[in-house]
């Protein structure tokens, strides 16, 4: 497999510093390296909120902040992230596609080079990959496996205004037994399948001995926590120790009601969670359902008293809620502070599982190559796994 990174060495490393990124300050108030780099621990604990903003929003600077506190993570730098290809020539933004949603299908149908048999399109959406695909190689056909009926529909009937040989399938991609034969020669194209639908392509694409599969993965905390490949599962660092979601922590495509919300949440999450501790003698954090959007325009009492529902718990009428609001407020300045340590790590984390998409496919007769293929600023999930039938 060819990627500017090396598994082994990756996967050498992170395990080495595992201390390092684990546990989650969110989870756990009693972070382990604090014990021993207690003065380290309390330079970033004392940083303003400026200061913090400022060393979010900018890798460099913290990595220049945090090398000085922590010299250990001046080794990441065996580790220069590859330079990203540029925009096709004669891009230009289409009126019908948001910005960087445009940019990152015209980078990635830049990187389909000769594909074989017909163009597929995994969890195609409103198939707009499809589309840029076959106008990019109008002699091949293609299809998108799409559940949902109503984007299939809008989808087929753009393609149809546009002559184009294209055609949105109602599928599951979770159900095999409503997915199409390939005919061994196709090329399956995924941009940003999530978690175990990624994990689901990975598996099925082979068995069907799809000719080509471009995949790149997202979301990597919707699916189950293992190794998908031989190699990784040897590594010396287990699939379910890594916490998906820090490998997905970027603010490239961020948007600010959407952080504000992120945000409050967090600040209650911790809230209810001292006020849970206190009145359970529980210092263990207990993770809580995904809530609706309108919980958070409510307020914290509110949620307060559907997270207890959620734990089987009653609260006390009395209970002083702007305190245990302040007690949330003031983890989470706390635990943001120390993710700046465990952040430094989120990139080479989404390496590891990435490069263990590749090599589950190399195990299965694939030359893969792993490699940007698009800027980050178009979106953080940036990376691709390549590969091609090896046919004798």
């Amino acid at each position: 497999m060819h990627s500017a990174v090396d598994f082994d060495d990756l996967d050498r490393l992170l395990a080495a510093h595992r201390h390092w990124w684990q546990p989650a300050p969110f989870r756990h108030a009693e972070i382990p390296w604090l014990q021993n780099h207690g003065r380290a621990g309390q330079a970033l604990l004392a940083l303003s909120d400026d200061d913090y903003q400022s060393l979010r929003t900018d890798d460099s600077a913290a990595r220049r902040f945090l090398c000085a506190l922590f010299p250990d993570l001046r080794e990441l730098d065996r580790f220069p992230e590859p330079d990203a290809p540029e925009l096709p020539a004669g891009f230009t933004e289409p009126t019908h596609m948001a910005g960087r949603k445009a940019a990152q299908v015209a980078c990635f149908c830049n990187a389909l080079d000769s594909p074989t048999g017909h163009l597929v399109e995994w969890c195609a959406g409103q198939g707009w990959l499809l589309e840029q695909a076959l106008k990019q190689f109008p002699a091949h056909t293609g299809i998108g496996l799409e559940r949902t009926l109503r984007l299939c529909q809008q989808g087929n009937a753009r393609m149809r205004k546009r002559g184009l040989s294209g055609l949105l399938l109602e599928a599951d991609v979770m159900d095999e037994s409503t997915l199409p034969a390939l005919d061994g020669n196709d090329t399956v194209l995924a941009l940003h399948a999530c978690g175990h639908l990624h994990q689901q392509l990975v598996q099925w694409a082979p068995h069907q001995q799809a000719g080509h599969i471009l995949l790149s993965p997202c979301c990597y905390h919707l699916g189950e926590r293992r190794a998908l490949s031989r190699t990784a599962a040897r590594g010396r660092l287990a699939a379910d120790s890594i916490d998906p979601h820090l490998a997905v922590q970027d603010l490239t495509t961020g948007h600010s009601n959407r952080s504000k919300r992120q945000e409050k949440a967090v600040a209650w999450r911790l809230g209810y969670d001292s006020l849970r501790q206190h009145l359970c003698a529980d210092t263990l954090y207990r993770p809580l359902r995904s809530m609706p959007g309108s919980v958070w325009q409510g307020d914290f009492a509110d949620f307060c008293q559907l997270a207890a529902a959620h734990h089987g718990i009653s609260l006390p009428r009395e209970t002083d809620w702007p305190y245990w609001l302040s007690r949330g407020e003031k983890r989470r300045g706390e635990v943001r502070r120390l993710e700046l340590l465990r952040r430094q790590y989120r990139r080479l984390l989404e390496w590891w599982l990435v490069l263990d998409a590749g090599y589950a496919l190399a195990e299965q007769g694939y030359q893969v190559s792993v490699a940007p293929f698009c800027d980050p600023q178009y979106t953080p999930r940036n990376l691709l796994v390549s590969a091609r039938r090896d046919r004798p």
